[in-house]
């Protein structure tokens, strides 16, 4: 993702890859295409402006109101669209999924109530296993001092 000046000359080409042309914004779903990175998927939200460009190696689902695209994002992550995603790339040296593959995937779309359930569901687990990750990490500190504590003393 890159940040781009449009009234000035920040966006030359000089200054940014080649690939970088795709406007995004805040509530976008930006979804790799490249084979080794397809589980590189996010929801834009921090985005104070409408002046930043991605990659053509990602694809870009705009934020419309009849989709969550948290749901999406937690639809794309899940073992079996990751498979599906992975048996669409094509290419010897820099397997990609085509343009049109992606956009003709079949997506069960339920009913926005239902979506922003499991999107919130989604997002209650993730933030409850990123605080077990942090309590882990500290607990793993906690002990490394105690044995280093020990062998010193």
């Amino acid at each position: 993702i890159y940040q781009c000046d449009w009234s000035s000359d920040v966006c030359s080409s000089d200054l940014i890859p080649s690939r970088a042309r795709q406007k995004i914004e805040n509530g976008d779903l930006l979804i790799s295409g490249l084979s080794g990175s397809l589980k590189s998927i996010a929801v834009l939200n921090n985005i104070d402006d409408k002046n930043f460009i991605a990659s053509t190696g990602f694809y870009v689902i705009k934020k419309f109101k009849e989709y969550n695209n948290f749901y999406l994002f937690s639809l794309f992550r899940t073992s079996f669209f990751q498979i599906i995603l992975d048996r669409l790339t094509s290419g010897a040296i820099m397997s990609a999924i085509p343009k049109d593959d992606f956009y003709n995937l079949k997506i069960p779309i339920p009913p926005l109530e239902i979506q922003e359930e499991i999107a919130k569901e989604v997002k209650g687990r993730l933030k409850k296993a990123e605080g077990l990750k942090k309590s882990a990490s500290e607990n793993l500190q906690k002990a490394k001092d105690k044995v280093e504590k020990i062998l010193l003393s």
